[in-house]
């Protein structure tokens, strides 16, 4: 069974801010607990740890943090207002994941189920302000970053389809390249695409579990798991090894209650990654080496939308001249507030580009610097201070 993480939204309340710097270890074995969500109680203030457990926050006055996890429950620590970097030790659930006798229905109708109904309870018109950030790494070198604050305003327009806008009203990006990959068109190559960062559609992407024909390929798992007075639906889908296809493995959470999906995490199985078939784009062929995406998504104050995205996406790209590298392309998306109307966005700030690479506006503030976005790691800290350090010495 693969790990599964709770996320709720995050949402800014800051008063009489103070500043905690924290570190999530498992409380048996001290290893980093990753993606788990951290608010401050008593407010709608969060962030989210990063892949070695790290996160910063900012109290709003409040002395307690309360940390949620799957695989940890929910737990409230006091704050110590001395120490400036502090450490929480988590105690795994000791969790009884029984199987559940179906009947009536079969696992993959189960899911479909639920995915209809998230899909049909996405908040809409809704407005989604949100930090976005992105890496790109060329071979064993990281040669592009950019992050930026992103707008995203999402409106129903019949049969379930979902028009959205994006507006990018901060930014700032870095690119180190050679002249051959100045051929690239990265709009065109590039698999991560800042348009679809909230859209719902992440929903119907599990569908391709769904079609009949595509079912016989997978196997399906259900399990329930109880912790903290909550139950969440657990399924897990895992391909047949005979079938000779690129195909994914993936588990999706389903709250129990609500019955809508709270978690979505699925990836190229190991396996299946070598029936990966190569691209013709252009003037280069391209062929998926790895791809993995997390969603998490948030009900709260009447509002289901999705509060969290991970992309990570590894291609290798040639043609018959110059070109033959890796790349891998990660990035993170936080929605840090919600609104209903997206009347403070402005006309000049209405983006259309797949990468904010094509935004070329110095940025106006120093728009990274808030605690509650998704803290760097020191690795990727010292890339984006290497980046920023040799594109300004050019």
């Amino acid at each position: 069974m693969k790990k599964i993480y709770i996320l709720f939204l995050l949402m800014p309340s800051i008063v009489n801010a103070q500043l905690v710097e924290g570190i999530l270890l498992d409380a048996n074995n001290s290893k980093p607990i990753a993606f788990a969500a951290i608010g401050i109680l008593g407010t709608t203030t969060g962030t989210v740890s990063n892949q070695n457990g790290e996160f910063s926050i900012e109290t709003g006055g409040s002395d307690s943090l309360v940390i949620s996890h799957l695989n940890y429950g929910l737990n409230q620590f006091k704050i110590d207002n001395v120490k400036t970097t502090q450490t929480f030790r988590l105690a795994p659930l000791v969790l009884s994941l029984e199987e559940i006798m179906v009947t009536g229905s079969t696992i993959p109708e189960i899911l479909n189920e639920a995915i209809l109904k998230s899909e049909l309870a996405i908040s809409s018109p809704i407005h989604l302000k949100s930090y976005y950030r992105e890496f790109v790494k060329t071979n064993d070198n990281y040669t592009k970053f950019s992050d930026g604050l992103v707008n995203y305003y999402l409106e129903k327009k019949g049969k379930g389809k979902i028009k959205t806008k994006v507006w990018v009203t901060d930014s700032r990006a870095v690119e180190l390249y050679d002249e051959k990959e100045e051929e690239i068109d990265w709009d065109l190559t590039s698999p991560l695409d800042i348009q679809d960062g909230t859209q719902p559609s992440l929903i119907s992407n599990i569908g391709k579990f769904m079609d009949e024909e595509e079912q016989e390929k997978y196997d399906f798992e259900i399990k329930r798991s109880n912790s903290v007075n909550k139950t969440w639906t657990i399924i897990s889908i895992s391909p047949k090894e005979e079938i000779e296809e690129m195909l994914y493995e993936g588990t999706v959470a389903i709250d129990y209650e609500s019955g809508l999906i709270t978690q979505v995490e699925y990836q190229l199985s190991e396996y299946h990654k070598q029936f990966a078939k190569e691209l013709n784009l252009l003037i280069i062929k391209a062929k998926l080496l790895d791809s993995k995406t997390r969603v998490h998504f948030n009900k709260s104050d009447n509002h289901y939308n999705i509060a969290y995205v991970y992309r990570d996406r590894s291609m290798k790209i040639w043609n018959k001249k110059s070109i033959n590298d890796e790349f891998r392309f990660t990035s993170d998306l936080m929605v840090a507030d919600i609104l209903t109307d997206p009347s403070s966005l402005q006309k000049d700030d209405l983006y259309t580009k797949k990468s904010l690479y094509k935004r070329k506006i110095p940025n106006k503030t120093e728009f990274w610097i808030n605690p509650n976005t998704i803290k760097l790691t020191q690795e990727q800290q010292q890339v984006v201070e290497s980046l920023t350090k040799d594109s300004t010495s050019e």
